[in-house]
């Protein structure tokens, strides 16, 4: 099974191609039990997510995200980079390509600049689901970039409190039975945010795209900062853009871990289970 991994600042990601979408047969086993194998970090490769590449007779092409835990993700900022990377490298697609998500299709583009490579997403329109939300204990506003977020804003925002108060907040009542992801910030100036992030299914994470410009967005439609800011997360930063209409546009690095080969991915996930692991 050929694997491909990456990381946008740190956030890593298996791309696991799949054109002829017969590796769930092939391997029997589902691609979110295939997540909980190779994102294991002693028995598979260790990674945040994969991300399942297939064709898509709506875009160029269509992936789908899974967590460490298996459970399925709408879309992953980071990810959706470097997959672009990906194909772009491959000879696959041009600068401008359209990738098919559950949070519907993105447009992308990709540019060569002093500092690198950077790809811009078209992350769509973002939306206020609720503007002021308490849960237990927490104030925030609850955000949907194609997935959910629930942006605290507080100046005590640090990667203990993610850590801390994380876990419990993504699964509370109040966002059930879809979870959602927790971002922890701290407005630095009229265009920068300190953000921690726990991811939903991945846990603390050094960045997530999506999480990123849910943090933007709440914070431009607040009035906290300037409609292009810069996100600071533990892995690095990433420029968020709002527009008017409020579209977000994102854009980042991606980076190469490795290629190569794994065998046996069902002996993989079995010594997963026999640890206990995939918890």
């Amino acid at each position: 099974m050929r694997i491909i991994k990456m990381h946008g600042l740190g956030n890593s990601q298996t791309i696991v191609p799949d054109f002829d979408e017969q590796l769930e047969e092939k391997k029997e086993l589902s691609y979110g039990k295939i997540a909980k194998a190779l994102c294991n970090p002693n028995f598979g490769v260790g990674s945040d997510q994969i991300i399942i590449l297939l064709p898509s007779e709506k875009a160029d092409f269509r992936i789908r995200i899974f967590n460490k835990d298996g459970s399925e993700a709408e879309m992953c900022g980071n990810g959706i980079r470097c997959v672009a990377r990906y194909l772009f490298d491959r000879d696959m697609v041009g600068r401008i390509l359209s990738i098919e998500t559950k949070a519907g299709i993105k447009e992308l583009k990709i540019s060569e600049g002093d500092d690198g490579m950077k790809i811009e997403v078209d992350m769509g329109r973002g939306e206020i689901v609720e503007d002021v939300k308490k849960v237990q204990g927490f104030e925030g506003t609850f955000v949907s970039v194609g997935n959910p977020h629930f942006v605290i804003f507080t100046e005590d925002a640090s990667k203990e409190m993610a850590l801390m108060a994380g876990p419990d907040l993504e699964n509370a009542d109040e966002f059930q039975p879809d979870k959602t992801n927790v971002e922890f910030a701290t407005l630095r100036t009229k265009n920068e945010i300190e953000t921690y992030v726990w991811e939903r299914g991945a846990g603390l994470t050094l960045a997530c795209g999506t999480g990123a410009c849910a943090t933007a967005f709440a914070a431009v439609k607040k009035g906290f900062v300037d409609s292009r800011v810069k996100i600071n997360l533990l892995g690095g930063k990433i420029e968020v853009r709002i527009s008017n209409n409020d579209e977000i546009k994102m854009v980042g690095p991606t980076e190469y871990i490795f290629r190569g080969d794994v065998h046996e991915i069902s002996k993989i996930y079995h010594n997963v289970l026999q640890a206990g692991s995939d918890s």
